[in-house]
């Protein structure tokens, strides 16, 4: 229960940390970000927030509870999981927080923001293709190497071709 609270506590600080404090420090670089424009800037700003935020945190409830550990790389699941938004994408924490930043980008109509939000991606994305996945692999094994397989690793509609012989 310690372990799962510590978890829930440095969870919402480093979420807070990436998605509330940085951004807001990065908008004091540009002249004026104006959240005034129109509905369908508003409704999918609104939809990548709630998206990235749920698809965020059910990826972290099924690390924690299904798979018996963390999100911290001190303590990590002791199960592989691939139930829950796992069985769609292989990390649905990191896409939800570059969903979140994208709507943040998108609804104070900031350029700096949108910047945070690609150099975000690409450094999670060599964080996850240099240092996770093989740690991963190292881990699970044969098990690991059949869901890289099965699932994509960042969206949902990209189809994975089967390795040929």
């Amino acid at each position: 229960m310690l372990a799962t609270f510590r978890t829930t506590v440095a969870t919402i600080f480093g979420l807070s940390l990436l998605l509330v404090v940085l951004p807001r420090q990065l908008l004091w670089l540009e002249e004026e970000a104006s959240p005034g424009f129109g509905m369908i800037a508003a409704y999918g700003s609104g939809l990548l927030l709630l998206t990235g935020v749920g698809l965020a945190f059910s990826g972290a409830y099924y690390l924690i509870h299904r798979g018996n550990g963390t999100l911290l790389p001190l303590v990590p699941p002791l199960r592989m999981v691939v139930v829950g938004p796992y069985a769609h994408v292989q990390h649905p924490i990191w896409l939800g927080l570059w969903f979140v930043v994208c709507g943040e980008a998108l609804w104070m109509q900031s350029a700096i923001l949108a910047l945070y939000a690609v150099v975000g991606m690409i450094l999670a994305n060599l964080y996850v293709t240099t240092i996770e996945e093989p740690h991963l692999g190292h881990r699970f094994g044969v098990d690991y190497q059949a869901y890289r397989a099965a699932v994509p690793r960042w969206f949902p509609f990209q189809r994975r071709r089967p390795p040929s012989p």
